[in-house]
């Protein structure tokens, strides 16, 4: 079944940099980082807010666009998005060294950059911090500003969902899962999670069987993943399946493999017209529909209390496929 709202502005706008955000870390180190914005270009509003953090486990993806499929997406039906660019450690392996010991167990090997992990629910934090000045900053260059009526949306793909979740309220691990067990507490408490390509206690950044159990029951999470985050020890699903919900809170969604590439779909996130990647196989290109609808029912439900969306998410023939390849679960 189609979510038949249309896209409130085909043509959204998006912008480079505006002045970088900057905070100091837990362990004493000045951070900054850029982010880039995606607006409806209508000439005016005032538009809820989506934060998104792109994947790129290492932490040291500086790739402030890397989003920009999704942004433009979310930008079309009427949200502004502020894509962060996570990026790697401004003081190298040292800062590494600095963040791990603060955490208590010391230097790590050269290139352990996957701890810098850490840092993302902090840069959310800045985000949010700064979201007053981003708004005025709009505000007086495109004349549009956040509407923070709602609260906020919080999407990730990848490392960036594991980002989603511990903001959510998921528990990460430094530095494995014998102990050192860390809950972040958000700046403020998102409307709805979504996570892309969520990740899955064998994925090895911090995520432990578990994890994901103590996430309140209450906090909207859409778990979004692929038939090539699967294999084995390594199914994301795992993570769904832990999260305990309120009966219309927590909602995973499972897409096949679209291509021979037996990882695909796992970074296989964009939007559906994308010319970047568009899908090989038509049949896939039908499941990302379904997921981009189920993304959008899921935000305006949850962010603009729209009673079109919780009517699509309330129905259980969301995702129809003859063939048993698609999977929609609720909890």
């Amino acid at each position: 079944m189609p979510y038949t709202r249309l896209p409130t502005n085909p043509t959204a706008h998006q912008v480079g940099q505006i002045p970088p955000l900057s905070y100091t870390t837990p362990y004493g180190a000045t951070r900054d980082f850029e982010i880039s914005i995606g607006f409806p270009d209508t000439g005016a509003g005032s538009y809820p807010l989506i934060i998104y953090c792109h994947g790129g486990a290492s932490g040291a993806n500086p790739g402030a666009y890397k989003t920009s499929d999704w942004a433009r997406v979310y930008a079309e039906y009427g949200y502004i998005v502020v894509m962060i660019s996570h990026t790697e450690p401004g003081g190298g392996q040292a800062e590494v060294d600095d963040l791990t010991t603060y955490l208590g167990f010391g230097p790590v090997p050269q290139g352990s950059f996957k701890y810098m992990n850490y840092l993302k629910p902090f840069d959310i934090d800045a985000v949010l911090n700064a979201r007053t000045r981003i708004s005025s900053e709009l505000s007086t260059r495109f004349a549009v500003s956040i509407d923070t009526s709602a609260g906020y949306a919080l999407a990730g793909h990848s490392s960036g969902s594991g980002a989603v979740v511990t903001y959510a309220g998921a528990t990460r691990y430094f530095p494995d899962c014998s102990g050192g067990a860390y809950l972040h507490t958000p700046v403020e408490v998102a409307a709805c999670h979504l996570a892309y390509s969520i990740q899955g206690p064998a994925d090895v950044d911090n995520f432990c069987a578990g994890s994901w159990s103590s996430i309140a029951p209450e906090t909207p999470v859409l778990a979004v993943t692929g038939a090539g985050d699967l294999a084995g020890a390594r199914d994301r699903r795992q993570s769904f399946a832990e999260m305990v919900g309120t009966g219309n809170s927590k909602y995973g969604f499972w897409l096949r493999d679209q291509a021979p590439q037996p990882n695909a779909p796992h970074g296989f996130f964009n939007h559906k017209n994308s010319v970047v990647q568009p899908p090989a196989v038509p049949s896939f290109a039908t499941e990302v529909v379904w997921m981009e609808d189920v993304s959008l029912a899921f935000l305006d439900y949850y962010l603009k209390a729209e009673a079109a969306g919780q009517l699509y998410l309330d129905n259980d023939d969301v995702v129809t496929d003859s063939a048993g390849q698609v999977e929609w679960d609720k909890r």
